[in-house]
């Protein structure tokens, strides 16, 4: 096999000290000119953004404003002494806030935060009791933060984008090997062998709603064995493939390829006839026919594969998302920059409106209210049979746009507008004075523990300690532990004043039983396989048992820090998660997921069979997963007016 070794290659030791010195004279004066260009490009570009300037400053300034306003707030909530009024002005800086305190009846309050740098006004729903709730603001706390909204492009317009990539080669002679992560990507036959290449390009930078008008991918041609023509096809894959796990036999861990060498449209869509001049450059495919058929939701989006069209015992090398380019040269590496495979898209059409987007790759049953417009791209399974019918509830004045109405899917207003949910801590004494237990442990003792505490391959009987409870003054990691299930009346409750993290060891994953809450003042993360709560999948979702499963990540210093619940790799968790910042939920979830900021679900592994109540959603959309919002996880735990969906209607509880 050809390698391209001078891209790593080095001067050699035998350098004379006058070439040295030459050298490192050269070396200094392109600096200094780089270190002033650089120096006037960033003087350059705060003066154009505004950065020091008065209007970033009080914008800066509003966001602390509104930020304070909120912990306060939360603090006189906690203490019983916010009653109807208003309070303030109270003094923050040179600015100033006043919280306003209104009655909105059926236990709900409304508080006005008004701060002076830049007229910040926010609204918060929650129970008028004293105790200290979560709050779920029904805006965002940042007016210029960026929306995370897909931007949409005039009638008519190009965009180009790269995407994120996913490329491997896959090579006859070495049939088990996996390339994932080499640096080139070949076409053609290597040692009388066939030797292919797989790209695939994210196609969700397409806003929805859009027609495809024409599509390229482009390869950066870097090498080749000879310089003679040779046609290279392009075929649309027709199976999943994984970057890290597949080979000329496989196209991932524990899947064979139908066919060894790739599952693909036999036909190419487009072939290029592709000679190499010693320049490297970008070479072209036409794709618009899979580029279309994969966003209307045709066919899935497993990339392409390219390979020579002719028998020729020949081979031509392009740049994998690996590859880089060095510059002044290979010798002296000062900057560096990237050639991978990219996509090029002409799209033509009326902009949607901004809105949650629901792109193609998502399946969602069960009816669900969104505050403000919803975008659904062609394709989406949304309500199909044999699922629920789905109706998407939104304010009046919103709307959802999709093509893929029917029986089975359907939109309307609501009036009034649900409110956001509240949490009330009926179990727990109260959060927050469970996590100051955990802060003030000052020696090791019964059921608390002076710093971090990690606990492995064992049987974990929190039954076994005072009042089924075990503080930690630091981070707890249970590795390949078992916890016993305890009861709703007397759940066993970790506390640790740091994070929680549920994990393998030695192939023993960590298994929980139910009626087992986490607390935890910072993050929390189920890992690997572990399992939280008892598998109740075999049972219909009205004969499942109530319990008072729950992972509780509290965030500190203004919602900044921490205060997130990770459920990622294989992990399946059966409780209420709430997140005082972000949820992650790139694997499964039977229950509740309140994030005080937003949630993010870009995965094709996401299951949830369950609720969300968020403030956003990672970017404002649902790239992929399942979501089935008609079976809703029992609880004993949450009271309070939220949104649910049981049986096909709206319930609030």
């Amino acid at each position: 096999m050809k390698y391209l070794h001078t891209i790593f290659d080095f001067p050699s030791s035998g350098v004379r000290k006058n070439q040295r010195g030459i050298a490192l004279v050269y070396v200094s004066i392109i600096t200094i000119l780089i270190l002033s260009l650089v120096s006037i490009f960033l003087i350059n570009m705060a003066s154009q953004m505004g950065y020091g300037s008065v209007d970033f400053l009080k914008s800066k300034q509003a966001y602390q404003l509104s930020m304070s306003g909120v912990d306060y707030m939360y603090d006189l909530a906690r203490a019983g002494q916010l009653n109807i009024g208003t309070y303030g002005p109270y003094n923050l800086g040179s600015g100033t806030f006043t919280i306003e305190n209104e009655d909105l009846g059926n236990n709900m309050r409304k508080i006005t935060i008004t701060g002076d740098a830049s007229g910040y006004e926010r609204i918060f729903n929650f129970s008028a009791a004293s105790r200290p709730r979560i709050f779920f603001p029904e805006y965002p706390l940042i007016d210029d933060a960026p929306s995370g909204t897909i931007p949409g492009a005039p009638t008519d317009s190009t965009l180009d984008d790269e995407g994120s990539v996913e490329d491997a080669l896959i090579w006859e002679n070495q049939k088990t090997t996996n390339y994932g992560t080499y640096a080139y990507l070949y076409t053609g036959k290597v040692s009388s062998k066939k030797i292919h290449s797989l790209v695939k390009l994210d196609l969700s930078f397409i806003p929805i709603g859009r027609t495809i008008n024409s599509a390229t991918v482009e390869l950066y041609m870097v090498d080749a064995s000879d310089d003679h023509d040779h046609d290279i096809g392009v075929h649309r894959i027709t199976r999943h493939w994984d970057e890290n796990e597949v080979t000329w036999r496989k196209a991932e861990s524990g899947t064979d390829w139908s066919s060894q060498g790739g599952d693909y449209v036999s036909n190419d869509e487009d072939e290029n006839s592709v000679e190499w001049d010693d320049d490297r450059e970008y070479v072209s495919w036409d794709v618009t026919q899979s580029v279309t058929d994969m966003y209307n939701g045709v066919y899935p989006n497993y990339g392409w594969l390219f390979k020579y069209e002719d028998n020729d015992n020949d081979y031509t090398i392009f740049a994998s998302r690996e590859y880089y380019v060095c510059w002044p040269s290979y010798y002296w590496c000062w900057f560096q920059y990237h050639t991978p495979p990219r996509i090029k898209v002409n799209y033509s059409g009326p902009p949607s409106p901004d809105g949650l987007q629901i792109y193609n790759n998502a399946v969602i049953n069960g009816d669900f209210f969104v505050r403000g417009n919803v975008i659904v791209a062609n394709g989406t399974d949304i309500g199909d049979p044999p699922n629920d019918p789905t109706t998407i509830y939104v304010p009046v004045g919103d709307t959802v746009v999709s093509n893929e109405f029917d029986s089975y899917f359907d939109w309307s207003t609501i009036n009034p507008t649900p409110s956001l949910v509240y949490v009330e801590p009926t179990v727990l004494d109260t959060v927050d004075s469970l996590i100051a237990i955990a802060q003030g442990i000052s020696s090791t003792s019964g059921n608390k523990f002076n710093g971090s505490k990690t606990w492995s391959n064992t049987t974990l009987n929190l039954g076994n300690y005072d009042q089924n409870r075990i503080f930690v003054d630091g981070d707890v990691v249970l590795r390949g532990v078992t916890i016993p299930s305890e009861t709703v009346e007397a759940p066993g409750i970790i506390i640790a004043d740091g994070d929680i993290t549920l994990k393998e060891r030695d192939n023993d994953e960590t298994t929980v039983g139910d009626n087992i809450i986490l607390v935890a003042n910072g993050n929390i993360y189920f890992e690997d396989e572990t399992y939280f709560g008892e598998d109740h999948s075999g049972m219909a979702p009205e004969l499942r048992p109530e319990t008072v499963n729950m992972a509780w990540a509290r965030s500190y210093f203004f919602y900044l820090l921490d205060g997130d619940v990770f459920i990622s790799d294989d992990a399946t968790v059966w409780a209420n998660c709430i997140a005082y910042r972000n949820g992650f939920l790139e694997s499964t979830l039977y229950g509740g997921f309140y994030c005080h900021n937003q949630l993010d679900v870009a995965y094709n592994s996401t299951y949830l069979e369950g609720a969300i109540w968020t403030t956003t959603m990672k970017n404002d959309a649902i790239p992929a997963g399942v979501f089935n919002f008609t079976n809703i996880y029992p609880t004993v735990y949450f009271a309070g007016r939220s949104i649910q969906v049981y049986g096909g209607g709206f319930s609030e509880e």
